[in-house]
């Protein structure tokens, strides 16, 4: 396992709240509801080791609980940091 796998595990089992949710989608000129924040923090604890290992199936069950527009800001982020970490 790579040094950033670790991190990335590490920080999301002892660190993230959904405040850190907000935060990032804030910077990211993405505006979330209360729920949006819920479902992406829940979505996240319950799939990182999957996406992290290179199954992204969980992502089907996330387009069903956010709006489109919403799902596909997601993507997109997850697809650029995907690739940066890949270089």
């Amino acid at each position: 396992m790579d040094i950033y796998k670790k991190l990335i595990i590490n920080y999301i089992e002892q660190s993230l709240t959904i405040e850190d949710i907000f935060n990032y989608a804030g910077k990211n000129k993405i505006l979330l509801s209360k729920d949006d924040a819920l479902t992406i923090y829940n979505f996240i604890k319950k799939n990182y080791n999957s996406i992290l290992n290179g199954d992204e199936s969980s992502f089907k069950e996330l387009k069903l609980n956010v709006d489109s527009l919403l799902y596909q800001k997601l993507i997109e982020l997850y697809s650029y940091y995907k690739h940066k970490l890949m270089l």
